[in-house]
């Protein structure tokens, strides 16, 4: 069953076919076909989901979402959409589940644009051992698209590790809740934590006065940490924009959660939590919506007792942390992607791609990292200075 086309509007049950067109009309018909026939295979409890899930993402009618997600003669009860009208502002700043169902239409989707390549993924097994061992996981990357929330739970999924991949909760700023189509098919079937973004990139709703910052990272961080006791792993892309050819500088402010006071406060050991660094290439070509398969690469590197951080930082201002995670991934990247965390990061002091002013302070606790690094004073493998 493809998703229909554009039908007369005049009627609302043609509106709703209509706007739900709207999710997919960039997208090339044989991946509408795809996510199609997905929804509909549901059974009707799925159906139920994806309608509470239409309802708040594409604000269509209870009644309207029912007759298009009704079919054989037996439509979903009204009363399973009544309660997704309006969200309280205040929670939306919670913890947001994911829906199992939705995360069905986001795999049928995710296979049509990877088509029959995949994608190659590298390092897993590390992850797979710590799974395995029952940690907790903080997975930090780099930020290409949007669409890097829906390749690692692929990543993780093909390599056998899919409970891992179904206990993701990732962090991501209110902007990326604007678009149906992200809504639905890329939020809608993962668990998330909103938290604010960085002031000197923010735009439009996004934008904050500095006080309700700082209150709204507090909370979304504290949500976090229960999330990390309740068994979840963490997925935070720290640059805070695109990476778009290069690195940004990392951000620091998640690496409190890993401190062993952050951690004992939610009754969790130093080492039951692991810092786990990758990278990936080509998922920004996946935002052509089927127009060819893309060639998405993966690459893992070991995971890190948080602690080594912290002990090679000790004497070293907090920022010199984040710095270090960031040469991780970047190690994972070919060089000319590496930017501020390659071989000379003074030499992209004025880069035109930085259009964030790098600031000296933040220069002087880059190549304080990197000298860590160079030095042999800081092996992930290892732990701290010798």
């Amino acid at each position: 069953m493809a998703i229909p086309s554009r039908p007369d509007p005049s009627t609302p049950l043609s509106d709703a076919r209509a706007r739900l067109d709207d999710l997919l009309e960039s997208a090339t018909p044989a991946l509408q076909a795809r996510v199609g026939d997905a929804l509909a295979a549901l059974e009707p409890s799925a159906r139920d989901e994806v309608g509470r899930a239409l309802v708040e993402v594409v604000d269509l009618e209870p009644r309207t979402v029912r007759d298009v997600l009704g079919r054989d003669g037996n439509p979903v009860p009204v009363h399973h959409f009544e309660a997704c009208r309006a969200e309280d502002p205040e929670a939306s700043w919670d913890f947001r589940p994911p829906s199992p169902a939705v995360r069905r239409l986001r795999d049928a989707l995710m296979g049509g644009l990877l088509g029959a390549r995949g994608m190659y993924v590298e390092g897993a097994d590390g992850v797979a051992r710590a799974a395995q061992a029952g940690k907790r996981l903080l997975f930090v990357s780099n930020h290409e698209s949007v669409f890097d929330l829906a390749v690692l739970p692929a990543a993780l999924g093909g390599w056998g590790l899919s409970e891992l991949s179904q206990r993701l909760t990732f962090f991501v700023n209110p902007k990326i809740f604007n678009t149906p189509f992200i809504n639905l098919f890329i939020c809608k079937p993962l668990g998330l934590i909103k938290v604010p973004q960085n002031p000197r990139i923010a735009a439009n709703e996004s934008v904050m006065a500095a006080d309700e910052i700082q209150r709204r990272a507090a909370h979304g961080f504290g949500v976090a940490g229960r999330r990390l006791a309740a068994g979840d792993s963490l997925v935070i892309y720290p640059e805070g924009l695109r990476s778009e050819g290069l690195l940004h500088r990392f951000a620091r402010a998640y690496l409190d959660l890993l401190r062993p006071e952050a951690l004992a406060r939610q009754g969790l050991a130093p080492d039951d939590v692991l810092l786990v660094p990758w990278a990936h290439r080509g998922v920004r070509d996946l935002e052509r919506l089927g127009d060819g398969a893309a060639d998405v690469s993966i690459r893992f590197g070991p995971p890190v007792e948080p602690s080594r951080f912290f002990e090679a930082t000790a004497d070293q201002p907090p920022g010199v942390a984040a710095h270090l995670v960031g040469f991780l991934v970047a190690r994972l990247l070919p060089e000319e992607q590496r930017g501020l965390y390659g071989a000379d990061p003074e030499a992209y002091l004025g880069h035109p791609h930085y259009r964030l002013r790098i600031r000296e302070h933040t220069l002087v606790d880059i190549q304080a990292a990197h000298r860590l690094l160079s030095q042999g004073n800081f092996d992930p493998a290892l732990g701290g200075r010798d």
